[in-house]
């Protein structure tokens, strides 16, 4: 006996689909955001497959960035202050503690004075700010 209508049509194929498992279409995600692009390149009057159309789709359904977010910046680091105690990883892996003298505004460089003896130019970068 054939189905009365669509309704139980789709309602047949969605039960055959659950029981042998394939209830999830893995081209579903792809045909829908291949629509939404379609339709967001009819809008904007843009060329079919337009790859922007396709990355505000992709970002409207959730899947990806948006193509007009930028990229964010790095927080500044903070200015070591003249007195602070520092500490600094050698390249042998021993930790040299310090005390800032001043702090260059050329690329963030900082004077230190180490406990060990001498002062020398550092990246603040390099410096941890130890517990007082």
């Amino acid at each position: 006996m054939p189905p009365k209508s669509n309704w139980d049509h789709e309602a047949l194929e969605r039960e055959q689909l659950r029981r042998y498992g394939l209830e999830h279409n893995p081209y579903e995600e792809h045909e829908q955001e291949m629509e939404l692009a379609d339709r967001y390149c009819e809008q904007a009057s843009l060329p079919p497959g337009s790859a922007g159309a396709r990355e505000m789709a992709r970002h409207q359904l959730g899947r990806g960035s948006s193509p007009y977010e930028q990229p964010h910046d790095a927080p500044l680091p903070t200015r070591m202050q003249a007195g602070e105690q520092v500490v600094r990883r050698a390249a042998d892996g021993v930790r040299e503690h310090g005390r800032v003298i001043c702090h260059l505004s050329h690329e963030n460089l900082v004077v230190v004075a180490f406990e060990a003896g001498g002062e020398t130019v550092v990246e603040a970068s390099e410096l941890e700010r130890r517990a007082a």
